[in-house]
């Protein structure tokens, strides 16, 4: 029994600091896109990042061509993790979420919505977000949503930087984006 205690801490320990999926960096995407990065970092320091936004020839389904894949699926309770999901009753497949996430630009109106789930290692609360390219010549409003035992509560993304939850009940957070403002142009390949 203390064996396999041990063999699953430092299992855990190992899976925590190593990341599960190579990511591209944000030189990476396309310039004719808009990206925003969100990154999760624990009370231990395991950190990872996302990046999610608009692009032209984005689909709904895993844009391969644009750099987004499946993630592996979810790592055992105890190991750092964050990505982004499906939303509900819109699931692709695999569905066990992906590090980018590209919706089809279609219209300065249109609001995007995404979903970040999230784990921290060995329950090292808190979990502390920050993102950047939030910027309001971008967007009309990005807002960030999450439930709690009292209430939902929301973040205007476009005047803060970061957050920080401390309650181990919160696993997701719903991230609204709406109205895209400017495009970034497109440059020869």
């Amino acid at each position: 029994m203390i064996k396999r205690n041990i063999v699953a801490a430092i299992l855990l320990s190992v899976l925590s600091a190593v990341p599960l999926c190579a990511q591209p960096a944000a030189a990476d995407y396309p310039v004719d896109a808009i990206t925003i990065e969100f990154v999760g970092i624990d009370a231990a320091g395991h950190k990872n990042a996302v990046h999610f936004g608009v692009h032209e020839e984005a689909t709904y389904y895993y844009n391969y061509d644009l750099g987004e894949f499946p993630t592996p699926p979810v790592p055992m309770q105890g190991a750092f993790d964050l990505r982004l999901i499906d939303l509900p009753n819109m699931p692709r497949d695999p569905s066990d979420g992906c590090y980018l996430d590209m919706r089809k630009f279609h219209s300065i109106e249109q609001t995007d919505t995404f979903q970040v789930r999230f784990q921290p290692s060995m329950d090292n609360w808190p979990m502390r977000f920050t993102w950047r390219g939030v910027k309001s010549d971008r967007f009309k409003y990005v807002d960030l949503e999450y439930e709690t035992d009292s209430g939902m509560r929301s973040i205007d993304m476009l005047s803060t930087g970061s957050l920080a939850i401390d309650d181990n009940k919160v696993k997701m957070l719903r991230i609204i984006l709406n109205g895209v403002l400017v495009r970034e142009p497109k440059v020869k390949r």
